[in-house]
């Protein structure tokens, strides 16, 4: 697989995770974006 595709791959999973635990649980589910957001894999 080539890197970009991998890359957008893994950011469509973190995204997709992250909106179940914002739906689960809306403090926990901002908690995980910041800390995505922070990490550098999640960018808008």
């Amino acid at each position: 697989m080539h890197l970009s595709s991998y890359k957008y791959y893994i950011q469509n999973k973190v995204i997709t995770a992250a909106r179940y635990l914002s739906n689960k649980n809306n403090e926990m589910g901002s908690n995980c974006f910041v800390l995505i957001s922070k990490s550098g894999i999640y960018v808008n």
